[in-house]
């Protein structure tokens, strides 16, 4: 997967606080790796990222233990998201951009 579409994607996930503080703490490794220039630094916070992700199969489960509910991507990420795809030379996410906007069916946390 590409970075920046990974880091697009994050922007419209929906996770609870916990999982949103575990995203934090994986972008800010990403962004210490893209300054270092370190490649396995940037390939293990993409590998991080994707499992801290929003996971289908959950949603049901989730739901039906009364879990802690998703919310959004809060303004920290949003944040540091954009400063990565800043520092990449791309632009800030559109949500809504076609082919990536968010689906409801994907989120979990």
């Amino acid at each position: 997967m590409d970075l920046t579409q990974l880091l697009d994607d994050v922007a419209r996930w929906k996770l609870t606080d916990r999982g949103w503080r575990r995203v934090d703490d994986i972008l800010l490794l990403l962004d210490d790796a893209l300054g270092a220039d370190e490649r396995e630094g940037v390939r293990r916070s993409m590998t991080a990222l994707v499992l801290a992700g929003p996971r289908r199969a959950s949603q049901g489960v989730n739901e039906a233990m009364d879990k802690p509910p998703r919310q959004p991507a809060p303004a920290r990420t949003v944040d540091l998201v954009n400063r990565l795809l800043h520092r990449l030379g791309h632009a800030d996410p559109d949500p809504a951009a076609s082919g990536s906007a968010r689906r409801d069916d994907d989120d979990a946390t």
